[in-house]
């Protein structure tokens, strides 16, 4: 499976490869006392995820992000998952979901992958980067992954990338995370 993603400001498009119309719309906003959150909709305009910021230390400061955690709020199935920011530096994530442990893991560059019990399930990456929140990305994965959790993934990343300490993350990280990325990976289901 294939989603491609375009971002234009704050708002996203999901497509998945083959069908023409997108499948799911998105959007991040912010405000002083609701916070930072993206949502995203299916065709009927209903949300049917919820990305927020759920722990955050909130004080200048070296890493304040290290202890964060993102929340994922599914309304239709009346789930949620929390991802545990397990090393900021080296982008390595942790949640469960659905009896599942995952792994989530920053590469070189625009890199990610998603691990299931230890075993890699899906790829992330950025084909084209501007300065101005005008980028295109995309995830292929195994089809029997979830697809609102790869792009409610996607959506916490970005968010946590837009508030980098160094300013936004336009070229990606130079230095290899906690796990090499295997190049020549494909879904296997």
């Amino acid at each position: 499976m294939r989603l491609d993603i375009s971002q234009k400001g704050n708002k996203y498009t999901f497509y998945k490869l083959g069908i023409e119309k997108p499948i799911f719309k998105g959007r991040h906003r912010q405000f002083f006392f609701k916070g930072d959150y993206s949502e995203i909709f299916n065709s009927t305009d209903e949300l049917v995820a919820l990305v927020k910021i759920g722990n955050n230390i909130w004080f200048p400061g070296i890493n304040r992000w290290s202890k964060a955690t993102f929340i994922i709020n599914f309304p239709e199935s009346a789930t949620s998952l929390e991802i545990t920011i397990q090393n900021y530096s080296k982008g390595y994530w942790t949640f469960e979901y659905k009896n599942h442990q995952y792994a989530f893991y920053h590469h070189k560059w625009h890199q990610k992958s998603l691990f299931k019990d230890e075993r890699q399930v899906a790829r992330f990456d950025k084909r084209t980067v501007n300065l101005f929140k005008y980028d295109r990305a995309f995830v292929i994965a195994n089809n029997d992954e979830d697809e609102l959790l790869l792009l409610g993934i996607f959506l916490a990343y970005d968010m946590l990338e837009s508030y980098d300490s160094d300013g936004p993350n336009y070229y990606g990280r130079v230095q290899e995370g906690v796990k090499k990325i295997d190049p020549d990976w494909q879904p296997w289901k």
